[in-house]
């Protein structure tokens, strides 16, 4: 299974990505593979000018002090025989750069109180705290070693609404006082207004669009993009009469993909010429997108 196929971006500093598309497109492995977590099997991978995918791992590890990842499970992606303290002096401990213990607690005491951690679960194990204060940690942990770049891997999906809203303006904030540069990966497209600078809209491993904010979501080409667009719920009763364009028809399959546009089977507009294969190209200014309808 090719997961993630030809995908071509660039993210520029202090800016947040956001990368959108249904379960099962490569949303999570171009993010990992973006970190060097999972080897890629061409292609390359540039930072700052540098190509890390030729990496060894001695080289990677010094990497790993600018690229961070969180988790989307904030309970299995920590130690559950670790304490809270633990689990965010865990990096700074491995990356070797607070020698003393003092200061290692000062500094995870500090990191708590940045990401509005109470002090008080300082001592408390994971499964003492609920999964809003969990992801918490798992920023305190992800940030702990001053990273440049921060893979989201879908941060907020499982936590209430209420804690989602807290966790997003969170992540703000820490990218305004950091200059973080945010891959945020998500399923919720009025998540991704709130946060992204830029737009990546992923279909079966294919980037089909891409564009900045106010492009896909003013102005969106491609037919994927603009049935997602419109399946977003509006509380509005006025708007309860609106026409959803449903995507219809079955996912292809990612073992055998065809040689043309991969979303063929369920578009609407599908005509001969899309049995070609279609590279994306420009639609616009900075405005890319992979159909023959434009």
């Amino acid at each position: 299974v090719k997961a993630v196929d030809d995908i071509n971006l660039t993210i520029h500093k202090g800016e947040t990505l956001g990368l959108v598309g249904e379960s099962g497109c490569g949303k999570s492995t171009l993010g990992r593979t973006i970190l060097n977590l999972i080897p890629k099997t061409s292609g390359q991978i540039f930072y700052e000018g540098q190509d890390i995918g030729a990496y060894d791992k001695k080289q990677m590890w010094e990497m790993r002090k600018k690229m961070q990842i969180i988790f989307q499970d904030p309970f299995s992606s920590l130690n559950p025989h670790h304490t809270i303290a633990q689990s965010i002096e865990e990096p700074i401990l491995l990356n070797g750069n607070i020698k003393s213990q003092k200061e290692r607690s000062k500094r995870v005491l500090e990191l708590m109180e940045l990401v509005g951690l109470p002090l008080e679960y300082f001592n408390c194990y994971p499964f003492e705290l609920d999964p809003g204060r969990l992801q918490r940690v798992g920023i305190a942990r992800a940030i702990s070693v001053n990273p440049k770049l921060v893979v989201c891997d879908e941060p907020v999906s499982a936590l209430d609404v209420s804690i989602q809203s807290q966790i997003l303006n969170l992540l703000l904030d820490l990218q305004e006082k950091m200059g973080l540069t945010y891959i945020f990966i998500t399923h919720d497209l009025s998540v991704v207004h709130h946060l992204s600078d830029a737009i990546m809209v992923m279909y079966l491993g294919e980037c089909v669009e891409m564009g900045s904010r106010d492009q896909i979501f003013m102005s969106p080409l491609h037919p994927y993009t603009k049935s997602l667009l419109s399946a977003i719920p509006i509380p509005s009763a006025k708007e309860r009469e609106r026409k959803v364009e449903l995507i219809k028809g079955e996912i292809t399959s990612a073992i055998d993909p065809p040689e043309g546009c991969r979303f063929m089977a369920r578009c609407p507009f599908a005509c001969p010429a899309c049995k070609e294969k279609v590279t994306l190209h420009d639609a616009s200014e900075n405005h890319y997108v992979s159909c023959v309808l434009h």
